[in-house]
């Protein structure tokens, strides 16, 4: 009887240190935890990610990428596919689409993005960061010099356009075939 009770009270005494071990550690982690700074962090993998499928329209070497490239190359993809899938020209701007959610339909700085009709494909334009072009006309036009252009990767202009190529589908439009145009 007495080994049972010293079993017990060895026991006993075990659980209780590694309740007050592993609760310390857990508060210890936590607090710091809460302390730790993840600023950047998402932007850090995301243009680690970005690298590979970036590309610049004059064949020169990239050389840095945006933070915001991955919701760019998202956002353009998307709409892409909502204006390849109709027969019609592609409307003016990103604006101008009506079955897009108004948030999407702009790049991460808030300009909507601009269609350049290249035949079999859709390019979807971003100004970017830099803003500096005037006007989707400029936008096309600088585009679609560039012809060569594959469809899946994130073209940067020199002027700092992001631009995404889609493929027009053969799948017919759900409703109407038009996109945005009354």
């Amino acid at each position: 009887m007495k080994i049972l009770k010293k079993i017990f009270k060895f026991t006993l005494a075990l659980s209780v240190g590694l309740i007050l071990i592993f609760g310390s550690g857990y508060i210890f982690f936590t607090r710091s935890f809460r302390r730790m700074e993840f600023k950047g962090l998402g932007e850090q993998v995301g243009s680690a990610l970005m690298k590979p499928i970036t590309k610049n329209l004059d064949g020169t070497a990239v050389t840095s990428i945006e933070s915001e490239s991955a919701q760019v190359y998202s956002r353009a993809g998307e709409i892409g596919i909502v204006v390849a899938q109709h027969k019609s020209p592609p409307p003016l701007t990103s604006q101008d689409l009506s079955d897009v959610e108004p948030g999407k339909r702009v790049d991460p700085w808030g300009h909507p993005f601009c269609f350049a009709d290249l035949g079999n494909r859709i390019a979807v334009i971003s100004e970017g960061a830099n803003g500096n072009i005037v006007g989707c006309s400029e936008l096309r036009k600088e585009i679609s010099t560039f012809q060569s252009v594959e469809t899946g990767f994130l073209y940067r202009s020199s002027r700092g356009a992001l631009v995404v190529v889609v493929p027009r589908t053969s799948t017919p439009p759900q409703e109407n075939d038009h996109v945005g145009r009354q």
